[in-house]
């Protein structure tokens, strides 16, 4: 599977108008969740300078009950988007996930949480995937958009025009848009960036 992702800075202040527009494509599913990530890097920051991902992640349902992923993400394909392929697969146990990875020599490279409200819905045809996100550490919002299960053999253009329109639905302008990942915004703003 792989991913194509925008992702974009949004003024709290237009959240409810986002929203209410979420709503009228008829979300097939809602979910408030947060989400507890680790990424881990080998010893020359390998992960980290080629753009990879190797995460354990947690996510608490809004009942308290919980889910563990552990993720890679290759290298990205589209660096305008950082889209990426991505493989998952869900465990059971966080902690001794996380001790099987620092027995195995990786570190723990950052951890950090987000706040997401996650909507799915169809448009232009695909799935998609609407996240509501806040991260406590910028304390600031973003909003992702994901087309779902993207064949190889589609146009990562096309997919890209498909987003940027439904984000141009929400009022959000391309200027907010950002390819800089969490990982890097929360390293600056922890060092006093």
């Amino acid at each position: 599977m792989f991913e194509v992702e925008i992702k974009a800075k949004v003024n709290c202040n237009v959240l409810s108008k986002i929203k209410e527009r979420i709503n009228l494509l008829n979300p097939s599913k809602y979910e408030k969740v947060i989400y507890h990530d680790v990424y881990y890097d080998n010893c020359s920051n390998e992960y980290y300078r080629n753009e990879k991902e190797l995460r354990l992640r947690k996510i608490t349902q809004g009942d308290n009950t919980y889910t563990n992923v552990f993720t890679f993400k290759d290298m990205p394909f589209d660096y305008a988007t950082k889209s990426k392929n991505e493989y998952e697969v869900n465990l059971s146990d966080f902690s001794t996930m996380n001790d099987i990875l620092l027995k195995l020599g990786f570190n723990k490279d950052i951890e950090f949480v987000k706040e997401c409200e996650n909507y799915y819905v169809k448009f232009n045809g695909k799935d998609i995937s609407i996240t509501i996100a806040y991260l406590p550490d910028l304390k600031e919002y973003f909003i992702e958009l994901e087309i779902l299960e993207v064949c190889v053999d589609e146009n990562i253009n096309n997919l890209k025009e498909i987003l940027s329109e439904l984000l141009s639905d929400f009022s959000i302008s391309e200027q907010n848009v950002t390819s800089k990942y969490y990982t890097d915004s929360i390293r600056e703003k922890r060092k006093g960036g």
